[in-house]
């Protein structure tokens, strides 16, 4: 897993307020520094793309990231520092916490959350699925 990934981050949510569906895309870069084991870590940065919950901005992020691999490659456990793809100002209630598979040069991985953010000045919970697709720029 040591190594630079390039992908993006696939976000779909229904919108607290109007009650449609809304899928945003953040552009995602890992930086993996180590792997010891089955258990690798190292830092994401977003680089790209949009966010419009709570209030539009851009993918603008930067945190640890960290996960394990099977010998099988299974991917589990794979976390973020941060509420990945949405505001400073939004908690998790309950946090993504991804699960997939890699190849070694692409990972796939699902998860689902729960956050609270300020909406109007309101507390609004939104549930999200969320799917990763990265692959191996290099190692």
């Amino acid at each position: 897993m040591v190594g630079e990934w390039l992908g993006a981050l696939l976000l779909t949510y229904v919108h607290p307020l109007r009650g449609t569906q809304v899928t945003e895309v953040c552009d995602h870069q890992w930086t993996i520094t180590t792997q010891t084991g089955t258990r690798f870590a190292g830092t994401f940065r977003s680089i790209g793309g949009g966010a419009r919950f709570p209030r539009p901005e851009t993918c603008l992020e930067s945190a640890p990231v960290a996960g394990s691999v099977s010998s099988s490659a299974a991917v589990s456990g794979l976390t973020f520092g941060l509420v990945i793809g949405a505001s400073r100002d939004c908690v998790a209630r309950s946090p993504a916490v991804f699960s997939g598979d890699t190849t070694g040069q692409s990972l796939k991985a699902q998860a689902t959350d729960s956050i609270e953010c300020l909406v109007d000045g309101r507390p609004a919970v939104v549930t999200r699925s969320l799917c990763l697709e990265l692959f191996m720029r290099r190692p």
